[in-house]
């Protein structure tokens, strides 16, 4: 459930005005007064962008955590699974890394789901195929 409290204080502790806030999200000002009041609620978009403006997260917002920061993003991961655009010019990747083993596609609808389907398998311990059907191009080194 939507915590209008925590929405208050940390518009407050981030020395933002109701305008302010509501100019950042989209929103007028009076949307802004009502979330904090308790006479509406915003929507999963709006939580969204609220907590992105506020440097917060979804989850605090929505009185599902104690804890107002987002996640580090740039503490060192043993097993990451990762979407990236290595280099910027191309298209996106996705990633996984686990241990020595690096499985590296290129990011396309059917990759995506091939890639969670092996991401869980080498998470669990199994083994996985050596060779990968020829639609996902890439490699498992």
């Amino acid at each position: 459930m939507f915590s209008f409290e925590r929405l208050k204080s940390l518009r407050r502790e981030r020395r933002y005005s109701q305008k302010a806030l509501g100019d950042m999200v989209g929103v007028q000002n009076n949307t802004v007064w009502r979330w904090e009041n308790g006479g509406a609620t915003p929507d999963a978009n709006n939580v969204s962008k609220l907590a992105t403006a506020l440097g917060s997260t979804v989850s605090y917002l929505m009185g599902e955590t104690d804890d107002p920061a987002p996640p580090a993003t740039d503490q060192p991961v043993s097993n990451k699974a990762i979407l990236s655009s290595d280099p910027p010019a191309t298209s996106g990747r996705l990633i996984y890394e686990q241990g020595d083993h690096r499985l590296d596609l290129p990011d396309t609808p059917e990759n995506r789901t091939l890639f969670r389907e092996i991401v869980a398998e080498m998470m669990a311990g199994r083994a996985v195929p050596v060779s990968l059907p020829a639609s996902a191009g890439e490699r498992i080194a």
